[in-house]
């Protein structure tokens, strides 16, 4: 990896924000490097089609590294889902930070919604 952090010395480590973005940075472009050697919208794990149905699997799609949920073979397609999550920050605001990203087989007639 071309970014690290060495964490063995002593004395406490000076954790701030701008660490948690030195980190997601590290793996995210080196994720996001392989997303693209594997092409858009190529299976990567799983995703087998077994009776009338698609496996939970893995797929590169337009640049990222995605978990596919798998559902029922038919017309229709696949719809990317974000579900977000809110924590409340030391001085009472909230804020959506956590965010999740799925793939779903998303029929014509067949609206999803996601808790």
């Amino acid at each position: 990896m071309n970014k690290q952090i060495d964490l063995t010395n002593l004395g406490g480590y000076p954790f701030t924000q701008d660490t948690l973005k030195f980190l997601q940075e590290s793996y995210t472009v080196a994720l996001s490097a392989i997303a693209k050697l594997c092409g858009s919208k190529s299976i990567l794990f799983g995703c087998e089609i077994v009776a009338l149905n698609v496996t939970a699997g893995w797929i590169s799609y337009n640049g990222e590294l995605l978990p596919f949920a798998g559902g029922t073979l038919g017309a229709g397609g696949i719809k990317i889902i974000t579900n977000t999550t809110a924590l409340i920050f030391d001085d009472a605001s909230v804020h959506d930070v956590l965010l999740k990203k799925l793939l779903f087989w998303v029929h014509p007639k067949i609206l999803i919604t996601v808790s």
